[in-house]
């Protein structure tokens, strides 16, 4: 096989197998980059926090709107 490459091709085969090596190498290096690249998204979590902790950092006023959102809907399902 290797004198045939070197008859189609006019170059000697451990030149062709160096390109191939290289040719390699970059795509490699390329998968490896971009491996890189996005291995900070990967260890991206989601926390749970409880509810208690949620309501202690919310604004009364929030609260209250709450609490009317809750009791209008209430309201509407009780009315149907």
């Amino acid at each position: 096989m290797t004198k045939v490459l070197e008859a189609m091709t006019g170059v000697h085969a451990s030149r062709i197998d160096f390109w191939a090596t290289n040719i390699r190498d970059e795509q490699n290096g390329e998968a490896g980059r971009m491996e890189k690249q996005f291995l900070s998204l990967l260890f991206i979590t989601q926390v749970t926090v409880p509810d208690d902790v949620l309501d202690s950092k919310r604004r009364l006023i929030d609260k209250n709107l709450q609490s009317w959102q809750a009791l209008a809907l209430y309201n509407f399902r009780i009315g149907e």
